[in-house]
């Protein structure tokens, strides 16, 4: 389970030589859309929370919508219909003090562990996210992962590892939606009580995005295999720190980085886990082993 690999010489151009769009025709016509987009938004949600407001004088406020709750705004209703958003909301405090220690220790132990140990800090911070979030459920999303892993080393490189990714990411997916998550007591009648314990979001509505992960660390273990990518050599570290997000999604990551903690961690980033964005797992073990350089707070403020 080693976790350090060479570096590569594919880099990018200064930053300093890309032309800035920041004054140009193509950005106002952008500002100009989402303000137009972003108004109509706002305008018809207040418009909506209005009439259905109980001091109302609108008709509307006698349909029950299910899903609308008193706001924190006035007498104006929320619509809290969407379980991903009203689990996300109700939590958000501890999820993001979660993250916030997960990176605080992830910064710690990058700065006084060896390579192969930081795996294992990411990887347990990781799956204590889970837990929490998911409470005893977190076993089902874990044994789907972990299956997803074998079938991946198992079938990479082979004709079929392609389509048997495919067929077993989107089979899961489609079961775990259909069954609204598996159940404890579906296994056993003693198990029931164990379905009480689901933390604080249903894993099955965040599985989605794992199932993308899942996919895109299979496809690349399997391209590595076949030798479909871009080669690595040993250049040093400054010229991978210069490496485009497009080269670390092509570069193809040696053998030794597509083990069982770096798949875990990359399954169940926490800052990324519930609702993204994701990335390829070429681009995260890259970016993992050698952080970007090339783009700094100045140009990223334009």
């Amino acid at each position: 389970m080693r976790a350090s690999w060479p570096a590569s010489s594919s880099t990018n151009p200064s930053c300093s030589s890309v032309r800035s769009r920041w004054n140009t025709h193509e950005f106002y016509f952008y500002v100009l859309v989402l303000l137009c987009g972003i108004s109509f938004m706002l305008v018809k949600g207040y418009c909506m929370s209005r009439d259905f407001s109980p001091s109302s004088s609108s008709p509307r406020k006698s349909i029950r919508i299910p899903g609308l709750k008193p706001g924190w705004i006035g007498d104006l209703q929320m619509d809290l219909s969407d379980r991903q958003w009203r689990e996300f909301r109700s939590h958000l405090p501890t999820l993001l003090a979660m993250v916030a220690v997960h990176l605080g220790a992830s910064k710690l132990a990058k700065a006084w562990m060896p390579a192969c140990a930081q795996w294992g800090v990411r990887s347990a911070l990781a799956l204590g996210f889970v837990c929490y979030a998911h409470g005893l459920a977190a076993v089902f999303v874990l044994a789907l992962a972990v299956l997803n892993f074998l079938i991946s080393n198992s079938t990479a490189g082979t004709v079929m590892g392609p389509t048997l990714t495919w067929v077993y990411c989107c089979g899961s997916l489609a079961v775990a939606r259909l069954l609204d998550g598996f159940r404890f007591e579906a296994i056993s009648s003693s198990l029931a009580p164990m379905d009480a314990h689901r933390g604080v979001i249903h894993w099955e509505v965040c599985y989605n995005m794992v199932v993308l992960r899942m996919i895109s660390y299979s496809m690349d273990r399997h391209w590595k295999c076949v030798g479909k990518g871009l080669a690595r050599s040993a250049d040093g570290r400054a010229a991978a720190e210069r490496l485009t997000y497009k080269s670390r999604t092509q570069e193809m990551q040696p053998d030794e980085a597509f083990h069982l903690l770096a798949y875990l961690n990359y399954l169940f980033y926490p800052p990324l886990y519930v609702a993204g964005p994701t990335v390829s797992f070429n681009a995260f073990a890259s970016q993992m082993h050698t952080p970007q350089a090339s783009v700094g707070a100045a140009e990223l403020a334009g």
